[in-house]
């Protein structure tokens, strides 16, 4: 009723195909007189991408509101895949080079979007035809050991197996089988396990890394598409995320529950002085304190004692420290991407991990700051020292 036409014809097989691997014409294409906003509501509720489309009624609820005018209404924020373009292009390398088998092992911090990427290279594997199997680790040794594959070529994926260790074992008990079949075994993981020498010329390591301005903000076009101060919101989200996908998800979507980010009239907006006071939720907290539990103990305590410096961490005062070696781990957290060294100056990586631990310090630590920071006069910034003598 809206354009008059079916979205796919012919017979039954080529719609199905049709709906894997075609995308709808754009309605307003058929029936220009459909309002823009219900033109973009269409396509988001008949889109083949998963990350796109509205999955529920309460999403398409809140996208209508956008008739209500003066004022702010909430959006619904969806999680959209983005960049990984070198990763996914090497994918395509290997289903090209079948019958020849491959292991390609996805190594990622959690919350780097490795299930993400998992599920983008199913469906590349499905839309070429293959056929995909995702197993347990249990399921992979078992399916190996008895050696019974059809002769066709088939992707197997394994998701961030609990035995991982177990896994390059299994692999090097089954070289013939894996050599000798068609197969891609695509593995994904937090820590790169130990190379199997006997299989290191079909197996490739991939490692993925935060994602980069430019990703981030494809990630806000495609959700809020005019969007008024867009950059201000991508260096909010910039400072605040370190890049890595699931934090910057849980962020938007926290920020559009919240009217943070909001529809009026036409347009988005971003309301960055309420953003900047804006407490982080629950889900964000607990991303936040993972990536701090992973730390040693020194780790944690130089970034606790650090979290004073909100804009820079001067390296006078890592000279008192009570923490050996503390420029080794600083280097450290650098690699780790807690903090970051640009031209001699080091600072936290994500304003929000900064927050969360100095909230955790007690009294008696500020006060040993303190102490320390004034000690020498090496340290007199106003907005390190005024904090902390309000506080004290």
């Amino acid at each position: 009723t809206i354009t008059g036409k079916k979205p796919f014809g012919g017979s039954l097989q080529k719609i199905v195909h049709s709906k894997l691997v075609e995308d709808l014409v754009q309605p307003s294409q058929l029936n220009p007189s459909i309002p823009e906003d219900l033109d973009g509501l269409i396509q988001r509720m008949v889109s083949r991408r998963l990350d796109w489309r509205l999955k529920k009624v309460s999403d398409v609820w809140r996208q209508l509101e956008i008739g209500s005018s003066g004022s702010v209404v909430s959006v619904s924020f969806l999680p959209v895949f983005v960049g990984r373009k070198e990763e996914l292009k090497y994918f395509d390398e290997m289903m090209n080079r079948l019958p020849e088998s491959h292991i390609l092992w996805v190594v990622g911090d959690m919350g780097m979007g490795k299930t993400q990427f998992l599920n983008r290279c199913r469906t590349k594997g499905l839309m070429k035809g293959l056929s995909v199997k995702e197993l347990s680790c249990g399921e992979l040794y078992k399916l190996l050991e008895k050696g019974e594959f059809p002769g066709e070529p088939i992707i197997l994926l394994v998701d961030e197996p609990e035995r991982v260790e177990t896994l390059p074992v299994t692999l090097k008990q089954n070289i013939a089988t894996i050599r000798h079949n068609p197969l891609i075994i695509l593995i994904t993981s937090e820590k790169k396990p130990e190379e199997t020498p006997e299989l290191s010329d079909i197996t490739t390591f991939l490692s993925l890394s935060p994602l980069n301005k430019k990703e981030i903000r494809d990630i806000c076009d495609r959700n809020f598409p005019k969007l008024k101060n867009r950059d201000a919101l991508i260096s909010f989200i910039t400072e605040r995320t370190n890049g890595i996908p699931l934090l910057i998800n849980q962020t938007l979507r926290y920020l559009s529950d919240e009217r943070i980010i909001g529809r009026k009239g036409e347009e988005w907006v971003f309301k960055e002085e309420e953003a900047r006071n804006i407490p982080f939720s629950p889900d964000i907290k607990e991303l936040l304190k993972f990536q701090v539990e992973n730390l040693s103990q020194d780790e944690r305590n130089l970034l606790r004692m650090c979290s004073v410096f909100i804009n820079r961490i001067p390296l006078s005062f890592l000279q008192g420290l009570r923490i050996k070696n503390p420029y080794s781990i600083i280097e450290s957290l650098v690699i780790k991407r807690l903090l970051v060294k640009n031209e001699g100056i080091i600072q936290f990586s994500n304003k929000w991990i900064q927050e969360l631990l100095y909230q955790s310090l007690k009294k008696e630590e500020k006060k040993r700051i303190y102490k320390e920071i004034i000690k020498g006069e090496r340290i007199t910034e106003p907005e390190v020292l005024y904090p902390l003598q309000i506080e004290l």
